[in-house]
């Protein structure tokens, strides 16, 4: 009796941990190692948005730039709407040096989320580990910073409709792809840290 309610506990553990993201979704074999490419950022241009960021009761408005130094590194700079600057980054490969944070969300957590975030987004190719397919989606899981990637591409449009991080067993962040590539919408699941981008073109 003791060892069947012990089996019971070890059953209902595995799966109350069992990932929502890929719930539902085909898994597929994977023939042979591939990459995705992620369309954004791709181009050498300055990618200006208006942002708003919303982190820990703090809520602010203005412009996020993202101007490509060389090669792969970025230089992420955001503004308010007068031109004061909130935060000053610089992308070197894999790794985010801060040059400038406001005092406001100069935070461990919030920086660490921030810096994050940029690198899934300006990340370009990455190893897929694993394919699944829904009738909407073909899914790609990746891993990256320890972390693992779930490319959710539309089956009819083939663009990129969203992007889920997650650990082994709970989803961390959600990046949502949405009106023809030009707004960008991030939510963390475990922070209070929303961002919004509208791609300005000019």
């Amino acid at each position: 009796m003791r060892l069947l309610t012990i089996s019971i506990l070890i059953l209902f553990s595995v799966v109350s941990c069992s990932l929502p993201t890929t719930k539902g979704l085909l898994e597929e074999t994977l023939q042979q190692k591939t990459h995705i490419e992620n369309p954004y950022f791709s181009l050498s241009k300055d990618y200006v948005y208006k942002t708003k960021i919303k982190a820990f009761g703090n809520k602010f408005g203005g412009f996020l730039v993202f101007k490509k130094i060389k090669g792969l590194n970025y230089r992420i700079v955001f503004t308010s709407s007068f031109g004061n600057k909130i935060f000053d980054f610089e992308k070197e490969k894999d790794k985010i040096i801060t040059r400038f944070i406001l005092e406001e969300i100069n935070k461990k957590a919030v920086i660490k989320l921030l810096k994050n975030d940029f690198l899934t987004l300006l990340k370009n190719k990455i190893e897929i580990l694993q394919t699944y397919k829904s009738k909407e989606d073909l899914v790609y899981k990746t891993k990256f910073n320890k972390k693992y990637n779930y490319y959710f591409i539309d089956n009819t449009t083939k663009k990129l409709k969203k992007i889920v991080t997650t650990s082994r067993y709970q989803e961390k962040t959600l990046f949502t792809f949405k009106k023809e590539d030009k707004e960008i919408q991030i939510q963390h699941k475990k922070y209070p840290i929303e961002i919004s981008l509208k791609l300005l073109d000019f």
